[in-house]
C-alpha cells in the first residue's frame, strides 16, 4: 500500500501525510478535517409549524409555558365570580395572544371560551327560572358543576392532556 500524500493549499507542493508544515512555503498544514461550523450552535426551533385546529398534536411535546398558559385559560374562569364577565375578557386576551404560537393553547383556550359562553347561557336560563323557584336549585348545581369541571380542565391542561367540557356548545373553533 502506498502512503497517502496531500498537497499544500498555498503552493501545491506534495506533502507527507504526517507533515505539519509545507517544506516549500512553510505554511502550517492542518491534516485533520474539521467538522463544518454552525453559525449558532443551538439555533431556536421557532417558528415551529403548528397543526391546524382540530388536528392532533403529539402528547408530551408541549412545553411548560404552553401547559401553564392553557391552565390559565381555564383558571381565569374563577375571575367571573369577582368581576362580571372578567373571565370572558381574560380568556379572550390569553387565547387571542397565544393561539398562533401553540396548537395546545389554541385548543384549550377555545374550549375554555366555549364553556364560559355556554355557562353564561345556562346561568341566564337559571336566572329566568328563579321566578318558578327551580332556578335557585339550577344556579346552585351550575356553580358546583362550574367549579368541578374547571378544576378538572386545569389539571388536564397542566398535565399536557386534552379536555372537553361536558354540556358545552361549540361556538369558537
Amino acid at each position: 500500500m502506498q502512503p497517502v500524500t496531500t498537497h499544500c493549499p498555498s503552493c501545491g507542493h506534495r506533502i507527507a501525510p504526517d507533515a505539519r508544515f509545507c517544506p516549500t512555503c512553510g505554511r502550517v498544514v492542518d491534516q485533520q478535517p474539521r467538522p463544518p461550523q454552525q453559525p449558532y450552535p443551538q439555533q431556536p426551533s421557532y417558528p415551529a409549524r403548528q397543526p391546524a385546529y382540530g388536528q392532533t398534536y403529539q402528547l408530551g411535546t408541549t412545553t411548560a409555558d404552553e401547559r401553564n398558559t392553557a391552565m390559565a385559560c381555564h383558571l381565569v374562569s374563577f375571575l367571573g365570580y369577582l368581576i362580571p364577565f372578567g373571565d370572558l375578557v381574560a380568556t379572550i386576551i390569553i387565547w387571542s395572544s397565544k393561539k398562533d404560537q401553540s396548537a395546545f393553547v389554541r385548543e384549550h383556550g377555545a374550549e375554555a371560551l366555549n364553556y364560559q359562553i355556554s355557562y353564561y347561557i345556562y346561568a341566564i336560563i337559571s336566572l329566568i327560572l328563579t321566578f318558578v323557584l327551580i332556578g335557585f336549585v339550577m344556579l346552585a348545581a351550575l356553580t358546583i358543576f362550574d367549579i368541578t369541571v374547571t378544576i378538572i380542565a386545569a389539571i388536564k391542561a397542566s398535565n399536557g392532556e386534552r379536555y372537553r367540557y361536558p354540556l358545552t356548545i361549540r361556538f369558537v373553533q
